[in-house]
C-alpha cells in the first residue's frame, strides 16, 4: 500500500513493538492482546522476532477471556469485566512478560474505565503518539 501512496503509513505493530523495546528497558518478552485474528495472523509476533523479542500469546481459555472482553463486554456497550483482563494478564506476568501490548481498539476503550497495570502499551496511544510526531508537532 506505501508504494501506491506519497502519505507515509505508519505501520502500528512496528511502531509499538518499536516502543515497548524503547519504553521496557531490557524487554525480552512481551504479551499480545488482541483479537483471535490479531493473534492467528502473527503481525505484532513478526514485529517482535525483528527485535529479537520473544511475543507471547494468551493461551486458549485466556484468549476466550480476551474476545469476550471484546465483543461481549466493550461491542456491547459495557465497561468490561476486569476479572477477564485481569485473568489474562496474571498469565502474561507468570510467563515472565516484561510488557504487554493491547493490541485491539475495543481495549483502547476498556482501559478508559479501568486503571491498567503500568507494563500494559496501547497500540492506538502508539499510534497517536507517533502521527504527533510524524506531523512535527509537539507530544504532550
Amino acid at each position: 500500500i506505501q508504494a501506491m501512496t506519497d502519505i507515509p503509513i505508519i505501520h502500528m505493530p512496528r511502531e509499538a513493538v518499536r516502543y515497548a523495546a524503547d519504553r521496557y528497558e531490557g524487554v525480552r518478552k512481551i504479551g499480545i492482546m488482541g483479537t483471535d485474528g490479531t493473534i492467528s495472523s502473527g503481525i505484532y509476533h513478526k514485529e517482535c522476532e525483528r527485535l529479537g523479542i520473544e511475543a507471547v500469546s494468551p493461551s486458549e481459555q485466556r484468549q476466550r477471556d480476551v474476545m469476550s472482553l471484546i465483543y461481549d463486554d466493550v461491542k456491547a456497550g459495557k465497561k468490561g469485566d476486569y476479572q477477564k483482563f485481569e485473568r489474562t494478564m496474571e498469565e502474561f506476568i507468570k510467563k515472565d512478560c516484561d510488557a504487554v501490548i493491547l493490541a485491539c481498539t475495543e481495549i483502547s476503550v476498556f482501559k478508559k474505565d479501568h486503571v491498567l497495570p503500568a507494563i500494559c502499551l496501547d497500540a492506538m496511544d502508539v499510534l497517536i503518539r507517533e502521527s504527533i510526531l510524524r506531523s512535527g508537532a509537539q507530544y504532550k
